[in-house]
């Protein structure tokens, strides 16, 4: 297989194999991945390869925008609006998605939120306030998210 040239290689070391059998499974910075092409509709994402057990993986495995076909752009401008305005409603009507997307979205990121809290740092340069005003927001999410849960099922 042919592999790109202008693919991204200055940061593999972020990556760590998810083969369990490998024995460098979860080592970040072992020098064990490399690029070996695209993945993702129009190929926007690296796939990446681990060179002792010859694993592929796309980039985004284990991460939140991993089975999203939606932009990551208007995922992450959507998961800042939250933030912004405290209402998931709102965002999704000033980025034109359905409520219910946006809800998936916040729940994808608070299941990632380490690795999100890593990506938005370091790519989009979000601030730690910033950060830190997001995870509030998850939270609170969560919680009006249970309590409607228990509403509409009957129970208190």
């Amino acid at each position: 297989m042919h592999v790109n040239p202008r693919i991204r290689k200055d940061d593999l070391e972020r990556f760590a194999c998810p083969n369990e059998k490998c024995a460098l499974h979860g080592v970040r910075n072992g020098g064990n991945i490399t690029t070996h092409g695209w993945s993702g509709t129009a190929e926007r994402f690296r796939r990446l390869r681990c060179i002792a057990c010859g694993k592929t993986f796309s980039e985004n495995y284990g991460t939140p925008f991993y089975g999203i076909k939606s932009d990551r752009g208007k995922i992450v401008q959507t998961l800042k609006m939250v933030v912004e305005r405290g209402s998931m409603r709102g965002a999704a009507r000033a980025m034109g998605v359905d409520k219910d997307t946006v809800c998936d979205w916040v729940r994808k990121a608070s299941e990632h939120a380490e690795a999100l809290t890593e990506y938005m740092l370091h790519d989009l340069h979000m601030t730690a306030v910033e950060l830190d005003e997001l995870w509030t927001t998850v939270k609170k999410s969560r919680s009006t998210s249970t309590k409607e849960k228990r509403t509409t099922t009957g129970r208190r």
